[in-house]
């Protein structure tokens, strides 16, 4: 039993140095950008990752965002009698959503909807030998699959933050509007909301976003590289993969929370 822990500890503490090699791998080859003749092949797959991961989940998001806003009004309804009904709504807001929820959430979607289709493309890629021919026709692999997920994945949590946090408004103003019809002013419920987000939780926001969705992106890479020459290897590697996520993203989440917040 302890020389199976022992592996297991091995085992995660390579994956952590792996991780941060590859992102250092990443980031020098993301200089590469700077050739126009490879921008043009690098900016074909970096917009196709932000529709597939970002435009393609709008829809989720949405409504998922818009349950999540209803769902806080009809609670708070039950506990704010006698109080400023916007005013503590705009707080559980801030407090619930905007801290914990929509991060939360959002990597979620990221990691469920396309996390694990570039795990899959990455090991159907490695189980093929696409990346041998690659090298052997001189194309970088790394510059062609990894800098465009390592990119594009945290500007696609960020803007998902950003319009999760849109629509949560819109429902909850439309809900605070149906209960108290006397608080049907849709700038004083966003002003209301909005002056209580101070700079520190907007930056703590961000940085979720972007760490985590650097890590999310970074993680299917290496398992869907790690893919050996069996189909079966594919699903074993998104297995991997999204287990892998969900405790680095909920870890990077509770971390940054604590020093912020605790």
């Amino acid at each position: 039993m302890f020389v199976a822990i022992g592996h297991g500890i091995r085992s995660a503490i390579q994956e952590i140095f792996d991780l941060f090699a590859l992102i250092y791998i990443s980031l020098k080859s993301s200089f590469g950008i700077l050739s126009p003749s490879r921008r043009s092949i690098f900016m074909s797959i970096f917009i196709r990752h932000l529709y597939q991961a970002g435009v393609k989940t709008i829809y989720v998001n949405t409504v998922i965002s818009i349950l999540l806003g209803a769902l806080l009004v009809s609670q708070l309804q039950t506990v704010a009698h006698g109080k400023n009904f916007v005013d503590a709504y705009a707080w559980m807001y801030v407090i619930f959503i905007v801290r914990e929820l929509a991060p939360l959430i959002c990597g979620i979607i990221l990691i469920g909807r396309s996390a694990s289709a570039i795990t899959a493309e990455i090991s159907y890629l490695k189980i093929a030998d696409e990346f041998g021919v690659l090298k052997g026709l001189g194309v970088d692999p790394v510059f062609i699959f990894l800098v465009p997920v390592f990119l594009a994945f945290p500007l696609v949590l960020v803007l998902m933050l950003i319009y999760f946090d849109t629509f949560s408004i819109i429902a909850g103003y439309v809900m605070v509007s149906w209960i108290d019809p006397n608080h049907n002013n849709f700038i004083d419920f966003v002003t209301a909301i909005v002056t209580k987000i101070t700079f520190t939780e907007a930056m703590v926001t961000l940085l979720k976003g972007i760490i985590g969705g650097l890590f999310i992106g970074v993680i299917s890479i290496y398992f869907g590289s790690k893919a050996g020459s069996k189909f079966s290897d594919m699903s074993r590697a998104i297995a991997n993969a999204t287990t892998s996520q969900l405790i680095t993203f909920f870890l990077i989440n509770v971390l940054l929370s604590v020093i912020a917040y605790g």
